[in-house]
């Protein structure tokens, strides 16, 4: 998807609450929670504003969520708080594992494109024309970063003081203060990045695009080299936290693996043909993880995406985005 899809749904991995809730939804909802109170879920935002969510991973059902803009980005830190961005300049928020959300005013009025926070407080998101805004009370209020880029943002991640923004024409930007500031990082290609993704050290990474270019770095984003290229359009990208696997999806069911921190890569089978715009891991069960795409596909696997499975969406929707957490 990154954005090769017009409209979709994001499927967020893990941003559930755990034990009573205490701020139960007051509004009626048609669809009711398959479990509102699950250990962990997964859910999903999308075209029109639509919400879907999984109990166990395997199954999706509807839910309301307060917006009809297309989302196309979302972000989960632990198991309560989370971000939604979309068209229009949208961004949501929740604090009770996305039971209930709130609309902020981001101040801009573009697409927004990709959402990360690097705690519960600070956090980037990203659109068109350049357009990069940050957040440093959880996503209540929002301030225009300064950039000199004209096209479009896509993808953004944080680390601790590390940010990282990538787009199109081959953009890459590099922050050590939080997202503060940002330079250029050059010597990368001049493609579409569509996708960029770090492990918890923040040193280690990926960046995928256009063309199926892959590329990594082991320094924290200043250099960056070239791994082994996809057979296909890459439009999504997850690593797990210890940087060893990391799973880019892409044209046509693409799924394009390593286990070994990026040194080897392989294809593995998905059972759709499907065009698949993201991965995200679950961050509670290991090897546990889900690609989406066209035509509400979602595809699970539970052994690193060694093997797949087709998990009922409940959506015809196309999905745009999958966070991991």
């Amino acid at each position: 998807m990154r954005k090769l899809l017009g409209i979709g749904l994001i499927v967020l991995a893990c941003c559930g609450g755990s034990g009573p809730n205490p701020n139960p939804n007051p509004n009626p909802n048609p669809h009711p929670n398959p479990n509102p109170n699950p250990a962990w879920n997964a859910g999903a935002v999308g075209a029109n504003g639509e919400y879907v969510t999984s109990a166990d991973g395997a199954t999706f059902g509807e839910l309301v969520a307060p917006t009809n803009a297309d989302l196309r980005s979302i972000y989960c830190v632990g198991k309560r708080n989370g971000w939604a961005a979309g068209d229009r300049g949208t961004l949501m928020t929740t604090t009770d594992g996305g039971t209930t959300w709130l609309v902020r005013d981001t101040g801009v009025s573009v697409s927004l494109r990709g959402v990360a926070f690097a705690d519960a407080q600070t956090g980037l998101a990203v659109g068109d024309g350049g357009t990069l805004v940050r957040s440093t009370d959880g996503g209540a209020s929002w301030r225009l970063v300064p950039t000199t880029v004209a096209g479009a943002l896509r993808a953004v991640a944080m680390s601790g003081a590390r940010a990282w923004v990538a787009g199109d024409a081959g953009v890459l930007l590099r922050s050590v203060d939080g997202g503060v500031s940002f330079a250029p990082v050059a010597g990368l290609p001049a493609v579409a990045w569509r996708a960029i993704r770090f492990a918890a050290d923040g040193q280690r990474g990926f960046v995928a695009g256009e063309g199926g270019a892959l590329w990594r770095t082991l320094d924290g984003g200043a250099t960056w080299q070239a791994a082994a290229a996809a057979p296909g359009e890459l439009y999504g990208l997850a690593v797990t936290a210890d940087g060893q696997r990391a799973i880019a999806v892409g044209a046509r069911g693409l799924a394009w693996r390593t286990v070994d921190g990026g040194a080897t890569w392989q294809t593995s089978t998905t059972g759709t043909t499907a065009d698949l715009a993201a991965f995200g891991w679950n961050g509670d069960l290991d090897g546990e993880g889900w690609a989406v795409g066209q035509r509400g596909t979602i595809v699970h696997t539970l052994d690193s995406g060694a093997h797949f499975s087709i998990a009922p969406s409940g959506t015809t929707t196309d999905l745009f985005s999958v966070e991991d957490l």
